[in-house]
C-alpha cells in the first residue's frame, strides 16, 4: 500500500511539472518503476482480479 500510495504522490509532481518535460518524465519514470516493485511483491497465486472474479462468479452462483 505504501509503494501505491507513494506512486501516486510522484504522479501527482509529474502532472503539476507537465510544463516542464524533462521534470515530467522524470516523475513518470518513479511512478512506473515503483508501480513495477508492488506488481512484483504481489503474489501471483493471489491475485486480486482473479480473488474478485472468483467472489463475483460464487455469488452468482448463490442466486
Amino acid at each position: 500500500m505504501l509503494h501505491l500510495l507513494s506512486a501516486l504522490k510522484i504522479l501527482h509532481y509529474a502532472c503539476i511539472d507537465f510544463r516542464d518535460h524533462l521534470n515530467f518524465m522524470l516523475h513518470l519514470s518513479l511512478t512506473l518503476e515503483i508501480l513495477q516493485q508492488l506488481y512484483l511483491e504481489l503474489d501471483p497465486s493471489s491475485s486480486l482480479l482473479e480473488a474478485a472474479s472468483s467472489s463475483h462468479s460464487s455469488e452468482l452462483l448463490k442466486v
